[in-house]
């Protein structure tokens, strides 16, 4: 990387600024920072309210019937269509 330099600890030296600790070695430490961090993150998500997930909800299952409907409508009728070109082929 410009600007940084990397030691045998795996800490990260970036010009004008203190080492980036990684954990060091210790499998147990690095994942602890490792779910630090995951917790970090999770309390930045903004999360959907309970009415915005009713309607995402609702909209998904439309979604996936109308879909299911749609496919099966289309292979019945592919189906049908097959069927009548073996048969003029027989």
């Amino acid at each position: 990387m410009a600007g940084s330099s990397a030691d045998r600890l795996g800490t990260v030296q970036r010009s004008g600024s203190k080492p980036a600790k990684t954990g060091g070695g210790n499998p147990f430490t690095r994942l602890s920072v490792f779910f630090r961090g995951v917790r970090t993150e999770m309390g930045k998500v903004a999360w959907p309210s309970k009415e915005d997930l009713k309607t995402y909800t609702i909209v998904v299952f439309v979604s996936t019937v109308l879909l299911s409907v749609l496919m099966g409508v289309w292979d019945l009728l592919l189906a049908y269509l097959l069927q009548q070109f073996l048969l003029i082929g027989a």
